[in-house]
């Protein structure tokens, strides 16, 4: 349910502009799609880590893309829900004549930055003060938690989900 709120106000955000610059609106729709992205894949939420198109390569089973993070580099997969995300991303830059180079761009071509602030914006209002059943408050990085318990839940390997999101 949790995953749900933080998706509509994502959603929300992207759509309601009254009094945003192009600039913010971009933004935020960035950032509904890194949303779809981090869900899919439990990568760490760190918008400001290189991430390229040049990264992803299509498999059957989805999309897979490198990470180096934290000092530690992973193959890292995406199913469905991400192969779309990044979908409605190139579609996006196609619109505006971009040809990006990074997978979160700015209008002018440039590396999205912002997007990490965007995203604890959207779980404070989501998710408010709201604490796990250790007492630590929800942050952005509760979505990798969140995915990787997923994914333990529907039986895949331990050391297979510990490679794959690089942990």
């Amino acid at each position: 349910d949790m995953i749900r709120d933080l998706i509509e106000v994502c959603k929300e955000r992207a759509e309601h502009t009254k009094r945003l610059t192009t600039e913010g609106i971009w933004s935020r729709q960035l950032c509904l799609q890194w949303l779809y992205i981090l869900i899919d894949t439990g990568i760490r939420p760190f918008s400001k880590s290189d991430f390229t198109f040049n990264d992803l390569i299509e498999v059957d089973e989805g999309i897979v893309f490198w990470r180096n993070e934290k000092n530690k580099e992973y193959k890292a997969q995406g199913g469905d829900l991400a192969k779309q995300a990044l979908l409605k991303l190139r579609i996006m830059y196609l619109k505006q004549g971009i040809q990006p180079k990074h997978i979160l761009t700015k209008l002018d071509g440039t590396k999205a930055m912002n997007i990490d602030r965007l995203l604890r914006e959207a779980v404070r209002i989501a998710w408010g003060n709201k604490t796990d059943i250790d007492g630590r408050e929800y942050k952005a990085y509760s979505l990798r938690k969140w995915h990787i318990n997923k994914c333990l839940n529907h039986g895949e390997p331990p050391h297979a989900l510990a490679e794959r999101v690089g942990h």
